[in-house]
Parts: C-alpha cells; structure tokens; sequence
C-alpha cells in the first residue's frame, strides 16, 4: 500500500519596490526650488544663527549655479540676507546655499546651509562661483579686485564648509593689468582618487608672450605666483590637505 503525499506550491508576492519621490517632481523648476529655499530662509532662527543681524530681514535670490560631481548633477541655489534698508559700504549680507540634486524621479534638496558665508559689500552679495571639492562637496570661489594708479589686480579666494561655516582654504591673484601689459587665470577643479579636487591654475600673458612676470609686487601671494626674480609660473597645481590647499611644488 502506498501512502499518497500531497505537495501544496507556495507563491509569495515579491513586495513592490519602494516608489522614489522628489521634492520637485520630474523636470528642474527653478520658481518651485525657490519657493522651497525662501521658506526655510523665513522659518530659519537667524537670532541664533547670526545674532549680530538685526531685523527686519530681508532675503534676497543671488543666483543659480550648475555643478557636477562624478555620479551626480546638482544645482545650487544662492541667496543673500541683510537687515531690510542696510545698503552702506561695510553691509556685507550672510549668504545661504540650497543644494537639490537630480534623481530619477526629479530633483530633491540635499543640504541647506544657512546664513553660512558672509561676503560683499553695499548690501549686495559678492561675486562669486560654484565648484566641487569633493565627490559630495561643493566649495565657493568669491571674486574680486581693485584698482590703483591704473594697475588692476583680480583676486580669487576658495571658501569650504567646515563645521558650520564656511573657511577660506585658498586665496590667489588671478589677474594684473597696467596699460597693455598683463596677464590673467584660469582655474579648473580635478577630481582625484582619494575622492578629492585638486585646483588647476592656467596663466597666461594678455598679449601672448611666453615671459609672464609680476607687474607690482604682491608680497603675501609671491609663492603661490612666482619662484623666482618675479617671473610667474604658467601652470600651478593645488591640492587639499583637509585644512587648506597647498601648491604642488612638483608641477611647473
């Protein structure tokens, strides 16, 4: 006699995978990404963020700005608070950064850094770049430059978040101009594989002569320009040692 075994199929449904969701859904909507960022502007504690700030306070767009890192595009929106009314020449405004990144379903705000940064002059904020110092983050170029006896001199300095503000790390001439003679920067940002940049410097004479030299002395900058007898260095390369970037003393 043969016993009779019944075997039973047992299917069990995979549970659906989590639907992604993003803060603004499907394209890039600046108007939406700035209705997100002027709300935490207007709900943020500026008395303990920056206690020295009187009210009223008044927000104020200061640019939009794309940035790529390895795996990952992001946009970085830039604001500028001052109290309502302050336009004189010391009114340097606090600078905010709202960082969204895109996914597939959209894009989504990834950091607020509020009231982080203070720069400018006038009440307007300064000049300023956005560029990647690490695969997940982003540092502050802040331009500017004067003028004297007709010799301009253009300065760029870099600025990274650390703890809860941000930190100058590098700080350079980048340009120098007296009748028609000069020279001028450019500065590229290079991913390395320890995950971060390096800062590229190219320079170049105005008037494409190969002997780039000093126009005026700039005593506190000589080393990141020049090695010696003021002739300046056509390529510089500088990485960051976690507190500062340092010139490569290998590149010429």
């Amino acid at each position: 006699m043969h016993s009779q075994v019944t075997l039973t199929n047992h299917y069990h449904a995979l549970a659906p995978a989590p639907t992604e969701v993003a803060d603004i859904p499907g394209k890039w909507n600046v108007l939406a990404a700035q209705q997100m960022a002027e709300r935490l502007l207007n709900e943020a504690d500026w008395g303990s963020l920056v206690p020295d700030l009187d009210k009223p306070y008044g927000h104020y767009f200061a640019g939009e700005y794309n940035l790529h890192y390895p795996d990952k595009d992001g946009i970085v929106l830039a604001y500028s608070t001052k109290t309502v009314g302050h336009e004189y020449h010391a009114c340097a405004p606090y600078i905010s950064f709202f960082e969204y990144h895109k996914k597939n379903a959209g894009w989504s705000l990834v950091n607020e850094d509020i009231g982080v940064f203070q720069g400018g002059g006038w009440g307007e904020p300064p000049e300023i770049s956005i560029i990647p110092v690490s695969r997940a983050k982003f540092g502050v170029i802040q331009q500017d430059g004067s003028t004297n006896q007709g010799l301009s001199v253009g300065r760029k300095s870099l600025h990274v978040l650390m703890g809860d503000r941000f930190q100058k790390v590098l700080e350079l001439i980048v340009f120098q101009s007296l009748d028609d003679k000069g020279w001028d920067s450019t500065l590229h940002s290079i991913p390395r594989l320890d995950g971060f940049y390096d800062i590229e410097v190219i320079r170049e004479d105005i008037n494409g002569e190969e002997d780039l030299r000093l126009l005026d002395p700039v005593d506190a900058f000589y080393t990141t320009l020049c090695d010696t007898g003021d002739r300046i260095r056509p390529h510089d390369v500088f990485s960051f040692d976690g507190q500062k970037y340092n010139r490569d003393p290998a590149i010429r």
